[in-house]
């Protein structure tokens, strides 16, 4: 297996060898025998021969790399790789799975060498690459270190799964922007569309209406755009009650379930029906998201928590869906949080939760009906309304069924 690792590494090191431009002091020969010589000390299992191994095979990358350097700034790469080589040939004696598999991964990162130059270099943008740390950040720093136990007024704040919420909203959004990046403007307001429902299906609704008011004749596509935002709705209000509490799930997945399925028909049907790619050719966003979007939210979510926390407290569980359908009106996406957390805590039942959760869904399917019509374009609003409206009883309509 070691030797086996070194020739897989070395094949690739020889091939580029035979690039002219790139000179280098070791090939497949070379590091088929380090990984072998690396497995030998490693069956033989003594330490100090090891080390000594390791400061041989160092000593001669760094040799070599002095004689073969010729002035310009060549870089380390061979260098290095024949030193993982080395230690994976020990590791080969001891798990010969993982030294494989690994072996594998560095051959892999050396073969897509001037992939990954482009990548960083052209294809990353710098505000890309800002919000990839950002998103790291949130992910590996933050949220390990964020308390997971109720915090604020009676308990309602778990700074654990606020920011794990942070997080989900810039997977989501993310992946969103990263679509639109690989497949162009062909798809580009439906993808938008549902992109934009991720951030607020609301606000795409109203944006998708101006849009239908400059090119009244091609209204197709905008209406595909909206609906596709009506997807998201429905995805990211399981995703965000799966990622808080997954038993509630269960009792979503039907409910939203066909509202995403009947969002997701309307919106293919119009994205068929759309003639017009010109009206498509959007520009993706260079911010992968908006941390401020998921701030947001995320503040909505809070004081959300609180007011139905002290409502449940005095007015029992018509307290919970009273604020559900108040804040539906601004966001529906602010209520799932706040009523998977009610439920894990034990303070609302599954039944009212489903209520609340339909509820919040209702009255944000009137700020959308609103807000189709701001662009004053009669045939979007009337289907934007009609798809909206049926969105919401498919996902009523599924009580009848349990």
């Amino acid at each position: 297996m070691a030797l086996a690792i070194g020739l897989l590494i070395g094949v690739e090191r020889e091939r580029r060898r035979s690039d002219q431009a790139y000179t280098s002091f070791a090939g497949i020969r070379t590091f088929g025998l380090v990984g072998l010589l690396g497995g030998l000390l490693g069956l033989l299992g003594s330490v100090p021969l090891i080390a000594v191994g390791a400061g041989s095979v160092g000593l001669l990358a760094i040799v070599a790399y002095v004689v073969n350097r010729e002035g310009d700034d060549r870089g380390v790469t061979t260098e290095v790789a024949l030193m993982v080589t080395f230690f994976l040939g020990v590791l080969a004696e001891r798990s010969p799975t993982t030294a494989a598999a690994t072996g594998v991964v560095v051959t892999v990162l050396l073969a897509l060498r001037s992939s990954l130059h482009r990548a960083v270099r052209e294809v990353i943008t710098t505000a890309e690459l800002r919000d990839g740390v950002l998103l790291l950040v949130f992910a590996l720093v933050v949220l390990p270190l964020a308390p997971d136990a109720g915090v604020g007024p009676y308990a309602a704040v778990h700074p654990a799964s606020l920011v794990r919420l942070v997080v989900v909203m810039m997977v989501i959004n993310a992946l969103g922007h990263a679509a639109l990046r690989l497949l162009g403007p062909r798809f580009g307001l439906p993808i938008t569309g549902l992109a934009g429902g991720f951030v607020s299906s609301s606000a795409t609704i109203a944006a998708m209406s101006l849009h239908a008011k400059q090119d009244p004749e091609r209204y197709q596509g905008p209406i595909a755009a909206a609906l596709a935002s009506c997807v998201a709705t429905g995805l990211q209000f399981l995703i965000i009650v799966a990622t808080i509490d997954t038993s509630l799930l269960r009792t979503m997945a039907l409910p939203f379930g066909a509202s995403v399925i009947v969002a997701g028909a309307g919106a293919a049907v119009f994205t068929l029906r759309a003639t017009q790619r010109g009206a498509a050719e959007e520009k993706a966003e260079q911010r992968t998201f908006r941390l401020v979007g998921a701030l947001v939210l995320v503040a909505v979510y809070c004081a959300v928590s609180i007011l139905s926390s002290a409502l449940h407290e005095y007015l029992g569980a018509a307290g919970i869906v009273l604020v559900s359908a108040t804040a539906g009106f601004v966001d529906a996406h602010s209520t799932a949080g706040s009523i998977a957390a009610q439920h894990l805590a034990g303070q609302v039942d599954t039944s009212t939760a489903l209520l609340a959760s339909l509820t919040a869904l209702t009255a944000n399917s009137l700020t959308k009906v609103a807000l189709a019509w701001t662009g004053r374009h009669v045939r979007f609003g009337l289907w934007t309304t009609a798809g909206v409206g049926l969105i919401a009883l498919s996902a009523w309509l599924t009580l009848l069924v349990n």
